[in-house]
C-alpha cells in the first residue's frame, strides 16, 4: 500500500467503486481536526483513493462528506460558486 499523509487514517473495509474503473476504493479520514481545517471555508471529513495503477483517478471526495465552517450568505455564495465551477469542469 502506498504511503499516505500522517494525518490521514485509513478506514476499515472497501469504499464505493471508483467512478472511472469501478474497482473498490480505500476510505480515509483525518486523524484529528486541526486548526488548518477549522480555518478553511470547508474540509472533507473523509475521502477515497483509487489504487488501481491503470486508473487515472486518484482522490474522490463527495459533497455529503463536506464539513462547512461558514454560515449564512458567505456559505451560500461559495456553494453557488462551487456548483458553477463543477458544471464548467464537466463540460470541458
Amino acid at each position: 500500500m502506498p504511503k499516505f499523509k500522517s494525518d490521514a487514517v485509513p478506514l476499515p473495509g472497501d469504499g464505493p467503486p471508483c467512478p472511472r474503473c469501478q474497482q473498490p476504493m480505500l476510505a480515509f479520514r483525518h486523524q484529528q481536526i486541526t486548526k488548518k481545517q477549522r480555518q478553511q471555508p470547508f474540509f472533507y471529513r473523509r475521502w477515497f483513493r483509487c489504487y488501481n495503477v491503470a486508473c487515472k483517478t486518484t482522490i474522490v471526495q463527495f459533497d455529503a462528506d463536506r464539513q462547512w465552517n461558514l454560515e449564512g450568505e458567505r456559505r451560500e455564495s461559495l456553494e453557488r460558486w462551487l456548483k458553477r465551477n463543477e458544471q464548467r469542469m464537466r463540460s470541458t
